[in-house]
């Protein structure tokens, strides 16, 4: 069983400008997906599970916003191929 490692440190993980083009990569070993389990991304942003990026055009992030969410890699390593988790909670300003 091998289970998913976060490498990028949890916390505040950018600071975003609405209108400006952002990609975020996540340092993540041992995972095979990257999903969003907990709250939501600012608008405009989206998150490629297979890339383990957080891309796309904020809208109105507006000053002193913070986007508190908690992402969760897998992978199917487990028992029977049964998914092994780790989540972690991240913020983009």
């Amino acid at each position: 069983m091998l289970r998913p490692i976060w490498n990028t440190p949890q916390g505040l993980i950018a600071t975003i400008t609405s209108g400006i083009d952002v990609t975020i990569s996540l340092d993540v070993t041992n995972a095979s997906t990257v999903e969003l389990i907990s709250k939501s991304l600012p608008d405009g942003l989206k998150l490629s599970s297979s890339n383990k990026t957080i891309f796309g055009i904020p809208r109105d992030t507006g000053i002193d916003k913070v986007y508190e969410f908690v992402l969760r890699a897998s992978n199917n390593t487990g028992i029977n191929n049964s998914k092994v988790i780790q989540d972690r909670t991240f913020k983009i300003a």
